[in-house]
């Protein structure tokens, strides 16, 4: 199936046929090998028949039962052509899998993935941004801020939105640095403990709905 997809025209009948008849076989295959080849397929440019066939013949039910080929496969393939983005196959592996953190999870472990990996597609499974034509100026920022470029784009990637505004957005994304430190609270008068921590995080708080443009005087004339 990675040959075909990289290299095929058509898918051969007779070694089709001899894939379905013994694709239980494949349960004796090391998990780590058949997570290495799937990815090596999904990075093909249009691996679209061979996962087909894959789905057609049981193949894919064998190696991840977890695999639901739907429409964000189609919709992924439409936003890399629009952005200009080149095939990425953990995100092509997250367009064939529900939207959920069993199934991120189930993956990970069908196919041993890497702890990058893991932590890469289960934050796309929390991340929940449906509603793409709504992430612009001040909200996409802070969405950029709170979860990074990364998950934004796989996301918008994923959607049936034109992501080329959230794409170039991502790209061109430099995280701001909060201006107020622990230090600086202490030397306001609060103890190290708990409390300095929620303070902080409130400071941060509204350090983010300036638009990250509140600076650390005005911020801790604030607290004071």
């Amino acid at each position: 199936f990675r040959f075909n997809a990289w290299y095929g025209q058509a898918i051969d009948p007779a070694g089709l046929s001899a894939c379905r008849a013994l694709k239980d076989g494949l349960r004796k295959i090391a998990r780590e090998r058949i997570g290495k080849e799937l990815k090596k397929m999904l990075s093909a440019p249009q691996p679209f028949i061979s996962l087909q066939a894959m789905a057609q013949t049981g193949v894919l039910n064998v190696i991840l039962p977890e695999a639901r080929p739907s429409d964000m496969l189609h919709n992924l393939h439409l936003n890399e052509i629009l952005t200009g983005q080149a095939p990425d196959p953990m995100r092509r592996l997250m367009a064939l899998i529900a939207k959920t953190q069993q199934a991120s999870e189930q993956t990970a472990s069908a196919l041993r993935l890497s702890r990058a990996e893991e932590a890469r597609l289960s934050h796309w499974a929390k991340l929940d941004l449906l509603d793409m034509k709504q992430l612009s100026g001040r909200a996409l920022r802070v969405c950029l801020y709170r979860h990074g470029a990364k998950a934004v784009m796989d996301n918008a990637l994923l959607s049936s939105t034109d992501a080329r505004d959230i794409v170039a957005a991502c790209q061109s994304w430099h995280r701001p640095v909060f201006p107020v430190t622990g230090a600086d609270l202490q030397s306001a008068g609060i103890a190290p403990g708990p409390e300095l921590g929620k303070t902080l995080a409130r400071l941060e708080e509204h350090w983010i709905a300036s638009d990250f443009r509140a600076e650390k005087r005005v911020l801790l004339d604030r607290l004071l």
